[in-house]
């Protein structure tokens, strides 16, 4: 297993408790649900203060960090990043190269790929 569910450090989001992450090599991760949430067989990493629950996964080589949030049935995959203040929720998938970050959402049954960037202005 390449991190550990911290289960002394915890905390409520959205009525569901999640638990800070600690990678192998003793960096602190995000925090998750449950280890369903991050593929540990993968590159994948959660970061910061980034949130990963319900059924949302994320896996490849894909990176959530920052303030971001991750849930529902959501998927991050591939090379893409979601960071900042980003959420992504539903069915929704970013995958491929794409990023999101700032205040950006994804929600319902959108993907988000290949070399797509969310931009707000």
């Amino acid at each position: 297993m390449k991190y550990e569910l911290l289960r002394d450090e915890k905390k409520e989001v959205a009525g569901h408790t999640l638990y800070r992450i600690r990678y192998v090599d003793g960096t602190l991760g995000g925090w998750l649900e449950s280890e369903k949430n991050l593929d540990p067989d993968s590159n994948a990493l959660v970061l910061d203060n980034a949130c990963i629950y319900c059924n949302a996964r994320v896996y490849d080589d894909a990176r959530v960090y920052g303030k971001a949030h991750v849930a529902d049935n959501a998927q991050v995959f591939g090379n893409a990043l979601v960071y900042d203040e980003a959420s992504v929720f539903g069915k929704a998938r970013v995958y491929g190269t794409a990023r999101m970050y700032d205040d950006d959402i994804v929600a319902g049954i959108g993907d988000i790929s290949s070399d797509y960037h969310v931009y707000t202005t």
